[in-house]
């Protein structure tokens, strides 16, 4: 549906997730990417909402970076793509809780591709926010070594956020990042 909507259109964060199967719960509403501004259309019970994409990612001419398509010819946005974008516009994703689970889905993660789009993107405190995601589950994508170092490096100079800010944050030293003292996974 997206595509009949926009020729460009990029089935996009948690929408991107669930064609994935990466999520716990189903979402009502469709996100897709698109350079050109659309108004929600209401289909079959479905929401389609139209975002726009990283103004970073339209000058590098890379709108198609890391984007499938499907048997059905959906063009869709690659895993390790989906959970950056989720991270950078959380309202999209479901919430760190839910992008917490989805990364405890994965079997594996490749690093070096999370890298190169972060690297495009030039959002130093994404670098923070999956760097912190991706430890809690260091173990299981083996997070560890040259990959994690590669993510410490690129570190913002100034505390970043895992959510929005708010009082009785938690400081995670290692990320400089401050996380909600509430979320679930906090050590």
């Amino acid at each position: 549906m997206p595509s009949k909507l926009r020729k460009d259109a990029l089935v996009a964060f948690h929408s991107a997730l669930e064609f994935h199967g990466m999520t716990n719960q189903a979402f009502r509403s469709v996100y897709y990417l698109s350079a050109r501004p659309r108004r929600d259309v209401t289909f079959d019970g479905e929401t389609y909402h139209c975002v726009a994409p990283p103004h970073q990612l339209a000058r590098a001419h890379q709108l198609d970076f890391q984007v499938a398509l499907s048997r059905n010819k959906v063009r869709v946005t690659g895993r390790e793509r989906s959970i950056v974008d989720c991270l950078a516009f959380l309202p999209y994703s479901g919430g760190v809780d839910e992008l917490d689970r989805s990364l405890a889905m994965l079997p594996s993660f490749d690093f070096d591709v999370a890298l190169e789009y972060l690297k495009l993107l030039r959002m130093p405190w994404l670098y923070a926010r999956l760097g912190f995601l991706l430890d809690r589950h260091a173990e299981k994508l083996f997070f560890k070594g040259m990959s994690r170092d590669a993510f410490l490096k690129r570190l913002p100079r100034g505390v970043a956020y895992l959510d929005r800010k708010r009082p009785g944050n938690r400081w995670v030293p290692t990320w400089n990042l401050m996380v909600p003292r509430d979320i679930r996974y906090l050590n």
